[in-house]
Formats: C-alpha cells, structure tokens, sequence
C-alpha cells in the first residue's frame, strides 16, 4: 500500500500563515479596524481615504506595534474588493456621467503620466571617440574571476527535493500541487531545504518529525531553531509499504523560513 501525503507542523494556523504572512487574528484586527474608521468616516462625513490613511499613521505611533506583512494575493482578494465594489455599489450614475471626461483623464491620462519617469532613460551614456593615443599596455598575465554563475529556476516534485534547494515558495497545502519551483539560494526565496531524513511509521508523526528536524537544525545553520530568526515546518514523502520490513519506509523533508515571513536572500547553511 503506498500513501504519499505531506503534513505542517504548526497545522493549519501555519498553513494561513505561511500564505498570508499573518495570522487569522491580525487579519481579523485589521478588518475591524478597517470597519471602525469606515463609521468614523461616515460619522464625520470625511471620505474614507483620508480617515483610513490618518489612522494608518496613528497606528504607525502606537508603541508596540507588531509588524504584519500581508501576500499581496491576500490583499487583493480580501480587502480591495469591499472597498471597491462598495463605492460601486452607491455611485450615482448620474453624477458619473457629468463628470465623465475628468474620470477618464485620471484613470488613463495620470497613470500613463506616472508611467513615463520609468520608462525614460536616465543613465543612458553615449559613446565618443578619444583624439588621445593610448598607451601601449605592458603584456602581463592577469587571472581574471568569473562571475559567480546563478542557477535558473526549474520546476521539481516536492518529493524529489535535496538539502540545500531553495524555494521561491512554500510548497502549496493542497495536496494535489506535487511540484514547487526550485531558485538559486542567492536570488530571494521564501524556503530551503536543510535535512531529508527517513522516518519510522508512528502513530505520533508529527512530533517525530518535529523532533528529527529540530534535531537536525544546528548542523545545517549552525545554531539553534529555538531563539534563531527562522522557522521550521516539513513534508512528509509517506512511500509507506506496510508489507516491507523497513522500519523507516518514510522520508522527512525539512524546510526553514524567515519566522517573519520575509524573504531570504542567502543561505543558511554555515
């Protein structure tokens, strides 16, 4: 019987974490927030943008703060669209008509505005041709590095994944996404890879698991996962033949990421 699975060590609550880079509570704190300044826009007959953005730079002051970094998907897909469908849902067509040609000219005319910095050359040098003769070079031998050579990306099986491969992601919670994409360990990821090990069927896995990619932490990093800014979860290739006499027929693959969800720009390995 073979069984191929993956399981997370913090469970669930890591999973969102892991997607979003904030917990359900911040999310849900954010979007009470959100809902409190609406009523005090509306109480104030202030328009939101400007309450929202006055009470972002309070919040910036509070002491204490903790900083919370949202997925760009998350953003668009949870707190845009309240506040977008919202106003379309109070627009009064009647007003956008008339003001129909100042609409268009911010929606087209600013953005293509905006674009047009970017899309100058600023550091554009010419070439021109030196009236001076050169100086004839001294011929001498001058071993010259090359470049450090950057791996492109490639798409891999999770379970197919070494010690020291970097993730541009973390492996998807939905089983039936079998592939992650593998970056070099000097361009930004999100994981990497530190230990493959087997793994005995036990009734307890998870905190097997917990227990062999903790144990195997200090000799990748070369500290301690408790206290270090990293934390750990791990896949479980569960190639399990309960007719073998193997006592380990699993493997554990265990990953580290920024704790902050932030990305990695180097190696951890030490």
């Amino acid at each position: 019987m073979h069984d191929r699975g993956r399981v997370d060590v913090h469970g669930p609550s890591e999973v969102a974490r892991q997607l979003s880079g904030a917990s359900e509570l911040e999310i849900f704190l954010i979007l009470a927030l959100i809902a409190g300044l609406a009523v005090v826009a509306k109480w104030t007959r202030q328009p939101y943008p400007i309450v929202f953005l006055l009470g972002g730079i309070a919040l910036a002051f509070v002491p204490g703060m903790p900083v919370i970094n949202l997925a760009p998907d998350l953003i668009f897909l949870v707190f845009l669209p309240p506040l977008i469908f919202g106003d379309a849902f109070v627009t009064d067509f009647r007003q956008f008509k008339r003001f129909i040609q100042p609409i268009l000219l911010l929606a087209t005319g600013l953005v293509v505005l905006t674009m047009l910095p970017a899309c100058h050359p600023s550091d554009l040098k010419s070439g021109h041709a030196s009236t001076t003769a050169a100086p004839t070079p001294i011929s001498t031998t001058t071993a010259v590095a090359a470049p450090p050579t950057t791996r492109n990306p490639r798409s891999e099986k999770w379970i197919d994944l070494q010690v020291g491969d970097c993730l541009a992601e973390l492996p998807s919670s939905d089983p039936s996404v079998v592939t992650v994409t593998v970056v070099d360990c000097a361009t930004a990821h999100a994981a990497e890879v530190y230990l493959r090990g087997p793994l005995a069927v036990n009734a307890a896995v998870a905190d097997v698991a917990n227990r062999e990619c903790a144990s195997g932490f200090p000799g990748y990093t070369g500290q301690s996962v408790d206290g270090s800014s990293f934390a750990v979860t791990y896949l479980i290739d569960s190639d399990q033949d309960r007719t073998s006499d193997n006592p380990a027929p699993s493997t554990v693959i265990c990953l580290l990421h920024a704790a902050n969800g932030r990305p990695l720009t180097e190696s951890a390995r030490r």
